[in-house]
């Protein structure tokens, strides 16, 4: 469970924030929802960012799991940022485009996102040996939507374990 903390805001600032929530919202509950659509707004530009560049899966099943992940990792705060990336042995659905996204947590690694033509891939960090890709683990193929909440689940712990 969250600690708990006191903070003092104006009436003016209480009444306006109880005319945002609902009747069964708390005042924790209003200010958290009202810090996760600032997020939201600011990642606007980099989910079109990527949308522009990213070779999604010809699937729009899977194009949308991709977007979906790609908003959920960019939701973890404003230190993620991502690159983008080609891998040489797969070619292009769309020419310029670019297969592989990885993001950042204050430019240290959190996750790697390979798009193919028919699948999601997601990558951890991990120093192994006789990887595919160096300094990069195989964790999951995104099957389904549902699928994307438990791998941010696993992306959520390393963001926060960072």
């Amino acid at each position: 469970m969250d600690e708990i903390t006191t903070i003092q805001i104006s009436i003016k600032t209480k009444e306006e924030l109880s005319k945002i929530g609902k009747m069964s919202d708390t005042y924790d509950g209003v200010v958290s929802r009202l810090i996760h659509e600032h997020y939201n707004l600011n990642i606007q530009p980099y989910l079109k960012q990527l949308k522009d560049a990213v070779d999604f899966p010809a699937n729009e099943e899977k194009k949308q799991i991709a977007l979906q992940l790609f908003e959920g990792i960019l939701s973890l705060g404003s230190d993620v940022s991502f690159t983008l990336d080609s891998d040489p042995k797969i070619k292009s659905l769309i020419k310029a485009r670019k297969n592989h996204v990885i993001f950042s947590k204050s430019n240290r690694p959190l996750c790697f996102v390979r798009t193919q033509e028919t699948k999601v891939e997601l990558y951890i960090p991990r120093e192994e040996e006789g990887t595919e890709f160096p300094g990069w683990k195989n964790r999951d193929t995104i099957l389904n939507k549902f699928h994307v909440k438990e791998v941010m689940e696993v992306i959520k712990r390393l963001y926060e374990d960072m």
